[in-house]
Formats: C-alpha cells, structure tokens, sequence
C-alpha cells in the first residue's frame, strides 16, 4: 500500500469516469480513501495518496430530472433514422450505452416481452470493439420490454436486419458496430436539435421508462 502514489489513484478515477456516472465513481473512490485512510490509523503506512484528487464533475441539478415522454420522442426524431429505436430503447428499458451497442436479437423475447442482459459491447486496446462480461453480478438481469419499446424494435429491425453474427441489434452506418465515442458526436447534435443541449445517451438509460 505504501507504494501506491497520488497520481496512481488519480488515474483510477479518471478511468472509472470514462465508464461510470459521477455519483458512482464518487462512492467508490470514497471506499479507497476509508481504506487508506483505516491504513493510517493502524500505521501501515504514514500517509493517504488520495490528496487533491480531482473527481469528475457533477451534471447541473437540471440535468438530473428524467426526461418526459415528449422530449424522449422529439430526441429520437432529432437522430439520424437508423439511430431512433436505439434512443427509444435507452429510455424505455434502461439498458446503459454499451449494453445497447451490444445487444444481439437473441437477447430479445418479444413473446415474452423481455431482454436478457449479460454482455456488452466494449472498446479492446487495438482490437476495435468486442462483446464482453457485465462488470457486476447485480448487471445480469432481464428487463421488460413495454409494448410501445417492443414495436419500435421490430420496426428497426425490418429496416435494418441483423444478418452477421453476433447480430447486434444496433450498428453504424457501415453496418459495423456502434462505438460510444463516434455516436457522442451524433447523439450531441441531435441533442441540440432537440434543443436538449448537454444531454448523454447514459443519461436517459437507467432512469424512470418515458416511452412505456
């Protein structure tokens, strides 16, 4: 522990930042100084490395409202066709952006008007994007699929057939898969289209179903 430097636990947090919200990154980084800072008081080691960490911002108190069913329909008619169901799917299930970019339509019961979630699509160093393992065992789960979600699904997919494996459910315009950084610029515009400047994919998923 005693070798473990500020910049060190700095860049952890900038790298939970780049995959989590705000409010996460700040209760795990509060569990690492409560271990640093029991390591102190034992005297394990003589000082914390969490001094003048710099943690992600906040998003303004407007931010954190759920948007309402009007606003999530006019932002998915701000996006680029193929990119509308995606937006309408974020708000409807609240799967989080790589677990959207990675769904396949195998995970799709739309008998049962359900998702199996258990993957997600993630960035591999040098390798492009590849489905992979949930971070926690609480992410594995099914979610239901609302009729008004389920009919946007299907219609997408008439459109805009899965035919390669994995047969994700969303790809780019390329028919390759959708990569967070690239859709930022696209979902950002549309947001400003949708005078809904500032908004996030991440920020309609996880929130209360609007388009249910």
């Amino acid at each position: 522990m005693a070798a473990i430097r500020p910049s060190e636990v700095q860049a952890l947090v900038q790298r939970l930042a780049s995959q989590l919200a705000p409010s996460t990154v700040e209760v795990i980084y509060g569990r690492v100084v409560a271990v640093f800072r029991a390591a102190v008081r034992d005297r394990i080691v003589t000082t914390s490395p969490c001094v003048d960490i710099r943690k992600p911002a906040k998003p303004p108190a407007s931010m954190l409202e759920v948007l309402s069913r009007d606003h999530v329909f006019a932002l998915a008619e701000s996006m680029p066709e193929r990119y509308r169901a995606l937006v309408l799917a974020g708000a409807g299930t609240g799967l989080r952006p790589g677990e959207l970019f990675g769904l396949t339509v195998d995970r799709v019961d739309f008998l049962r008007r359900s998702i199996r979630v258990d993957r997600q699509l993630v960035r591999v160093r040098g390798n492009g994007v590849a489905l992979a393992p949930l971070k926690t065992r609480a992410s594995y789960r099914r979610v239901p699929l609302a009729a008004t979600v389920a009919d946007v699904l299907a219609a997408h997919l008439s459109q805009w057939p899965a035919h390669d494996e994995p047969a994700l459910l969303f790809t780019n315009e390329r028919g390759a898969p959708i990569q967070q950084s690239p859709f930022a610029v696209v979902f950002d515009a549309g947001a400003r289209r949708a005078g809904l400047p500032g908004w996030r994919l991440h920020m309609i998923s996880g929130t209360t179903s609007p388009v249910s």
